[in-house]
């Protein structure tokens, strides 16, 4: 990947960032660190987990934001049993995070050099497989994915935390 290439994606990122900031806002970028994921689990002697690799994350200054992670998976994985445990996985690894938002990709090339904006939004989401939420404070923790490539990456909802009591009450209100 040459040089100017990369300078157009962290633009481009930097751009999307900025879009979404009030005016006057500043943001620290964290560098883009890529690693391979290989830990054991340590829970109950389960020895295979699931592979993916970290891509680039970032968080918005304002207090509250969500850290941004792009992580990419092997499409063989995208099975219900291996996603679960893809959660249960990400929610160990990023366990010092109040909030997390992971969307997972299952081309690593494309998540790693293609911007999720602009004219190359559309080879972003070919690549898009899934979303992955985490808020430990309210205890809202799910997962969305695809089964395939061609189908949408919210396909399958796995919801793993409990489900707020205003989303409930909002619910029965509107059937009412």
């Amino acid at each position: 990947m040459n040089q100017n290439m990369l300078m157009a994606v962290n633009l481009s990122l930097f751009t999307l960032a900025m879009a979404a900031l009030p005016s006057g806002s500043r943001v620290r970028l964290h560098p883009v660190a890529i690693k391979t994921q290989m830990r054991a689990s340590a829970t109950g002697g389960q020895s295979e987990i699931v592979p993916y690799k970290f891509v680039r994350k970032f968080r918005l200054p304002k207090r509250g934001n969500p850290m941004f992670v792009v992580i990419s998976v092997e499409p063989t994985r995208f099975v219900r049993k291996e996603i679960t445990r893809l959660a249960q996985q990400l929610n160990r690894d990023f366990s010092e995070e109040p909030r997390l938002w992971v969307e997972i990709m299952d081309d690593e090339r494309i998540a790693q050099h293609v911007p999720p904006a602009g004219e190359y939004y559309g080879w972003y989401m070919s690549s898009k497989r899934g979303e992955y939420h985490l808020n430990r404070s309210t205890g809202v923790e799910y997962i969305q994915f695809s089964t395939t490539r061609k189908k949408p990456w919210n396909q399958v909802t796995l919801n793993l935390g409990r489900v707020p009591a205003k989303r409930l009450k909002d619910k029965r209100q509107r059937k009412e």
